[in-house]
C-alpha cells in the first residue's frame, strides 16, 4: 500500500510542477530504447 502512496505522491508532484521552470526532484525525460537500456545497465553496475 505504501508503494501506491509513493507513486500517487510522485504523480501529484509532477502535475503540480508541470507548468514551473523548476520541475523539482523528479524530472522525467522520454528516452529512446537503446539509451534507456544503456542507462539502466550503468545504474545496475553502480549497485
Amino acid at each position: 500500500m505504501s508503494l501506491v502512496g509513493g507513486l500517487a505522491g510522485v504523480a501529484v508532484a509532477a502535475v503540480a510542477t508541470s507548468g514551473s521552470d523548476n520541475l523539482g526532484p523528479g524530472e522525467f525525460i522520454p528516452l529512446d530504447d537503446p539509451t534507456a537500456r544503456t542507462m539502466l545497465a550503468e545504474l545496475q553496475l553502480a549497485d
